[in-house]
């Protein structure tokens, strides 16, 4: 480290999140309870029954619950009934809004692309992998934003392989549907296609008994933790989202009846919709291979993965994963491989070739600060580099957002004066390659990018918010990366890695991308015949 008072807030730290991380069990242990009390489809598909980055508010009020004393409140049961009742009719009723316009959106987009459904229909795909698109941009290339070149891989292997996108912009439906539905290479169609009317409604009743069942457990459950969360529970069994995230078992379920897939590819972060599809591809199809891609980090919070509860399999796990690299998979394989769960490392389509053979020069000066897709962390970052612009005059701020979260969605919630500042820039780079190579250093919570960076000699640090939960994916790297609070601190680490000797800095610096090189590796030949092998889609490849 840079300094002794880096080490010993690296040591605080440590301490920290050890206790964070059986906080977490503690809470795990909680929400997987409601599902074996309720295990319908409806409650699986409840967004924040699953612990995964980021932590979703209603994990971290019932985590609060956990840190507090424990004194047992003396239950009302008139006055939790009546709560209960009042947050069940509104969340009904929001819900019951939502099918009706999701129907409305299911009949114009199959009625607009009925023949170009028609016309895939007719065809064989071996392969059907969900994935999302963010804008007509990315919808004009072949290669996707998760999956990158496989659907081409795979066409030069003789497989055909068919992408379901889902809108992830705020693209209106037809216009989305225009853009991602091709009944030629690259072959895709819009998820909502494979929808019927009436599928909304029926997931909704279902949604409306699983409310039901979970009333009477959140009434008599004695452990205070357990009880919120059965009455949030039973609120948000009703919400849009989880309708949304439930109707992937019917998406799923239609595609492997419609094609009868050898392997039907899922991303794999932890989402409530992924365990759905799973379920809905083995219904559709009890034959075909349910995949999913760990294609980003693992974070420490992301127990849906690294624990995760098992009540059925083939609801509960891929029969296959994917991995990015070995230490993912090493992390995985515990909890996965005792379920008949196999591990195969498939690499990272995002890998960046380019490695630099030295650390990056602290001379240059310039902070590549990126923030992950989500407007909290966005602002909770770029409000930080304000700040430290204005405090670090002679350092520049290279501003590089994520294709889901423009910019402009977060300017409203900065300062006026923020692009105004002389050492903040927006990168006009499309190659992210380019930013590295002219930066010193990234700044950065949770954003994958930081991988990358390292491999082209960035020095990573990472900002720690008060009132924030550390998103850090390197939680478990001990060398080359640093933390900061604030904007006087980082002052203070850039000017001591000026200072710093070369070979200290290369030391450091080799002990990180070492790390970095086993977690992510670059999609090849190889590992696409030991994916297509363990899939059932090839014959064995020597070894």
């Amino acid at each position: 480290m840079l300094a002794d008072i880096p080490q010993r807030t690296l040591a605080a730290r440590a301490e920290t999140a050890s206790g964070f991380s059986r906080l977490l069990t503690r809470l795990h242990r909680r929400l997987n309870a409601i599902r074996s009390l309720c295990p319908d489809l409806p409650v699986l598909a409840i967004f924040w029954l699953h612990l995964k980055h980021p932590l979703h508010p209603v994990q971290e009020e019932l985590l609060a619950l956990l840190k507090a004393p424990g004194v047992r409140p003396k239950r009302n049961w008139i006055l939790t009934l009546t709560r209960l009742t009042a947050d069940w009719f509104v969340a009904g009723t929001r819900c019951k809004l939502y099918a009706m316009a999701l129907t409305w959106r299911i009949c114009r987009i199959r009625w607009a692309f009925r023949k170009e459904r028609h016309a895939l229909a007719k065809q064989s795909f071996p392969v059907i992998a969900k994935t999302w698109g963010f804008s007509f941009d990315l919808a004009k290339k072949e290669i996707d934003f998760y999956f990158g070149d496989l659907q081409a891989r795979l066409r030069q292997r003789g497989i055909s392989m068919l992408m379901l996108c889902g809108n992830a912009g705020i693209l209106d439906s037809l216009s989305f549907g225009k853009a991602y539905t091709s009944t030629a290479f690259p072959f895709r169609l819009p998820e909502l296609c494979l929808l019927r009317v009436w599928d909304p409604w029926h997931m909704f009743f279902r949604q409306l008994i699983a409310a039901w069942k979970l009333w009477r457990p959140a009434l008599r459950a004695a452990d205070p933790v357990l009880r919120r969360a059965l009455v949030l529970a039973a609120r948000d069994v009703l919400a849009p989202q989880t309708l949304r995230d439930a109707l992937f078992f019917s998406i799923a379920q239609t595609a492997c009846r419609q094609w009868k897939p050898k392997a039907f590819l899922t991303l794999y972060e932890g989402h409530a919709w992924e365990k759905c599809a799973w379920a809905g591809a083995k219904s559709g199809f009890s034959s075909t291979c349910t995949a999913g891609y760990q294609h980003t980090v693992l974070f420490q919070e992301s127990l849906a993965m690294t624990q995760p509860y098992i009540d059925s399999p083939e609801r509960s796990l891929p029969d296959l994963v994917l991995g990015i690299g070995d230490v993912p998979l090493d992390l995985l394989r515990p909890s996965h491989e005792p379920h008949g769960c196999r591990l195969v490392r498939l690499g990272s389509f995002r890998f960046q070739k380019g490695q630099s053979s030295e650390p990056a020069s602290p001379a240059r000066r310039r902070i590549l600060v990126t923030p992950e897709g989500m407007l909290p962390e966005m602002k909770a970052l770029f409000g930080f580099t304000y700040r430290a612009a204005r405090s670090i005059p002679w350092a520049t701020f290279v501003i590089r957002t994520h294709p889901a979260m423009p910019l402009k969605h977060v300017l409203p919630e900065l300062p006026e004066d923020f692009l105004r500042l002389p050492n903040i820039a927006v990168t006009q780079e499309k190659d992210i390659s380019a930013d590295f190579r002219r930066s010193s250093c990234i700044l950065y919570r949770g954003s994958s990018t930081v991988l990358y960076a390292i491999f082209e000699g960035l020095r990573p640090v990472c900002l720690s918010v008060p009132g924030m939960i550390d998103t850090d994916p390197l939680y478990d790297l001990q060398s080359w990366r640093e933390h900061c609070v604030t904007p006087e601190a980082l002052a203070e680490l850039l000017k001591q890695d000026e200072g710093l000797a070369p070979e200290d800095r290369q030391a450091q610096w080799r002990e990180a991308a070492d790390y970095v090189a086993r977690y992510t590796m670059p999609v090849d030949d190889s590992t696409i015949d030991r994916m297509l092998e363990a899939a059932g889609l090839s014959e064995r490849v020597p070894s």
